[in-house]
């Protein structure tokens, strides 16, 4: 079975998580998914009930199939205090979705880059995960992507960590539409 929502989330130990909900596309990823801002949920759980009344609801008769895209942490040499701690905060996540019976897909940071097209460029890694994403919903900038509240965006609500959450996501919903998913039939 396919998932109908794909939950990004970038783990950051002691700041509260940034979750991001990315809804999945059927066949294709020539359109930009709607996308629900969860930022500082906390748990899984409380994500499950920002995406569709507690994760649970009928979505045309059905169940809602949910999966969580984690961030993974990768060591190259000696790992210090923060990527232990973020590594154990990735565990509590995954062990929280795999309890509840969801699938867990783990998104290395290079995999982000890579699908946003902005592996190997150089400077500030996180600003050009913004203008990539910004530019996939057809904005120059970011600020035009979220917009106000007085004028909402299609990435309303996306800000600090959420930005890598929601790279998460959509690098999880590219490999969904592609058949790239681990766990994942065509079911």
């Amino acid at each position: 079975m396919r998932p109908d929502w794909i939950i990004g989330y970038d783990p950051s130990p002691g700041e509260g998580n940034a979750l991001v909900a990315v809804r999945a596309m059927r066949d294709r990823m020539d359109s930009a998914p709607e996308v629900r801002a969860l930022q500082n949920r906390g748990t899984f759980v409380d994500a499950l009930y920002a995406v569709d009344e507690g994760g649970y609801a009928a979505d045309n008769g059905r169940a809602v199939r949910v999966l969580l895209a984690v961030e993974r942490v990768k060591s190259t040499g000696q790992a210090g205090d923060s990527l232990l701690r973020t590594s154990e905060a990735v565990g509590r996540m995954r062990a929280e979705a795999d309890h509840l019976g969801y699938c867990t897909e783990p998104v290395y940071r290079s995999d982000v880059l890579r699908y946003l097209d902005v592996l190997g460029q150089k400077g500030n890694r996180d600003a050009q995960v913004k203008a990539a994403i910004s530019q996939a919903y057809g904005f120059e900038s970011w600020r035009g992507a979220v917009g106000k509240k007085s004028a909402p965006g299609p990435l309303y609500g996306i800000a600090g960590d959420g930005w890598a959450a929601l790279g998460v996501a959509l690098t999880a919903a590219y490999r969904e539409v592609c058949g790239r998913l681990e766990g994942w039939g065509d079911a």
